[in-house]
């Protein structure tokens, strides 16, 4: 797939603030993923990588993950998010050494 020479991406990982909210960082997340997308000009895409949250963590607040895609489909550009996993299976927002063992 090939990218128009005036095209671009801005990157973005993430440990908390896309499907749900933990800590004061989730909440600066959030705040930072809002300006990119507003920021950005329409030709670059913002591509999310955040750890992944199942529905059934404990950690997942469907809320909080509905707003956020809310927000970020404001801009009219390409939002892709891609979810990495922290080898809890979705479980835990914050995975140890022993989550890669």
């Amino acid at each position: 797939m090939g990218m128009r020479r005036d095209a671009g991406a801005v990157v973005v990982a993430l440990h908390d603030g896309f499907f749900g909210c933990g800590t004061g960082a989730g909440h600066s997340n959030r705040r930072l993923l809002g300006l990119l997308d507003d920021l950005l000009p329409p030709h670059v895409e913002l591509i999310v990588l955040p750890v992944r949250l199942a529905e059934g963590s404990a950690h997942y607040d469907a809320d909080w993950h509905r707003q956020v895609r809310v927000e970020l489909g404001r801009s009219g550009h390409t939002v892709r998010v891609v979810p990495v996993d922290n080898g809890t299976a979705g479980r835990k927002r914050f995975g140890g050494l022993n989550a890669f063992v």
